[in-house]
């Protein structure tokens, strides 16, 4: 019983600085998510039940790839047009991330400057927790389960096997491969020595031009991005923009351009600012290039595909 009350007293504590970092101009939501998805303590009003499960747990997915790719990051900033999504890590707590969900009006600066200073506290009580507990802290009645259950209830009419999942072309040639080079040898040259990795990918992740031979990282944050875009759509219909992690010394950033992503990877020494500027017009290259591409396979074409469906074909 001693147990239950001090877990639920250390709940409240959390959710108390959820609030008062809720309280910054622009951020509608705080919440504190368990490393498998499921949301510990929140802040804030969100639009139904499931709204916060489907946030969290598609947080804890991108949070999980993240830390894959590298599990230095301090935080992630997922931006659309009018709302934005941020994901940090919480000091010496692998259990464990926060979100905070923001509205256009929001002080960008000062909701990040607000949740990283109190990150020291909800480590502290989580710690405190965990001391007296072990992850997963959510437990659920046989009749709770039952309702979980119902939503993952399928009707099969057919025996036969159906992976008409998703398929994505894109068709490039050439000339256009070749623009596309020169556009990255601009950017190289634009960014200098704060360069450390740029990459142009498709959404599928294949890689087009790499200044590294490593595709894995291509690949797994291809899928980090594809995932924040449907966490965006799924809080507000909004258009994903930007993507950028943030680490002690670096930035990561993804934004997409058409059908094609670009990835950078530059040290802290730049201005955000110069960088938007620098970017912003290395996607408008990009684009009169793609205007020009070739939209139907040729003899002369180079095609960089994305079948699912013939990948689970040869896997079975």
């Amino acid at each position: 019983m001693m147990k239950m009350n001090t877990i639920s007293t250390l709940k409240l504590e959390l959710r108390a600085i959820c609030e008062e970092i809720q309280e910054t101009m622009g951020v509608e939501n705080v919440v504190i998510v368990e490393r498998n998805g499921y949301p510990l303590v929140s802040a804030g009003v969100w639009l139904s039940r499931d709204e916060i499960f489907e946030v969290s747990a598609s947080a804890a997915a991108i949070n999980a790839s993240i830390h894959q790719y590298n599990c230095d990051m301090r935080y992630a900033l997922f931006e659309g047009e009018s709302y934005k999504v941020s994901l940090f890590n919480i000091p010496e707590i692998n259990e464990f991330f926060l979100i905070m969900t923001m509205s256009s009006k929001v002080n960008l600066g000062a909701a990040i400057i607000k949740a990283t200073k109190r990150l020291g506290e909800i480590r502290d009580r989580l710690k405190e927790i965990l001391l007296t507990a072990t992850a997963p802290l959510i437990e659920y009645t046989k009749d709770e389960l039952r309702e979980i259950e119902k939503g993952f209830q399928v009707k099969y009419t057919s025996k036969s096997k159906n992976f008409d999942i998703y398929k994505s072309d894109l068709y490039l040639d050439e000339s256009t491969i070749h623009a596309l080079n020169k556009i990255v040898s601009n950017l190289k040259v634009s960014l200098g020595p704060v360069l450390k990795n740029i990459a142009l990918t498709t959404l599928g992740g294949f890689v087009i031009i790499s200044s590294s031979n490593e595709s894995y990282g291509s690949v797994l944050m291809s899928a980090v991005f594809d995932t924040a875009k449907k966490l965006l759509g799924t809080l507000r219909g909004v258009e994903m923009e930007q993507l950028m992690l943030v680490y002690p010394s670096d930035y990561f950033i993804m934004q997409s351009i058409n059908n094609i992503v670009l990835q950078l990877r530059v040290t802290k020494e730049i201005k955000l600012g110069l960088l938007r500027f620098i970017i912003n017009a290395t996607k408008k290259s990009v684009k009169e290039v793609l205007k020009r591409a070739i939209l139907q396979p040729s003899a002369s074409v180079k095609v960089l595909s994305a079948n699912v469906n013939v990948l689970l074909r040869d896997l079975l």
